[in-house]
């Protein structure tokens, strides 16, 4: 995907913004990644989970 960089932070920012939405109703959102794909490059694991 030549716009990898852009669709993973877009991905990083819809999770902060559900994160975000629901927090005041004490809902959480969780992620799933399956042990077989290698999700090196499409997720900012470091930042998704602040």
């Amino acid at each position: 995907d030549e716009d990898a960089d852009k669709h993973r932070d877009q991905f990083t920012s819809l999770l902060r913004e559900l994160k975000s939405t629901f927090k005041p109703d004490n809902l959480m959102v969780t992620l799933t990644v399956l042990p077989n794909v290698n999700s090196t490059g499409i997720n900012n694991n470091h930042l998704i989970g602040d």
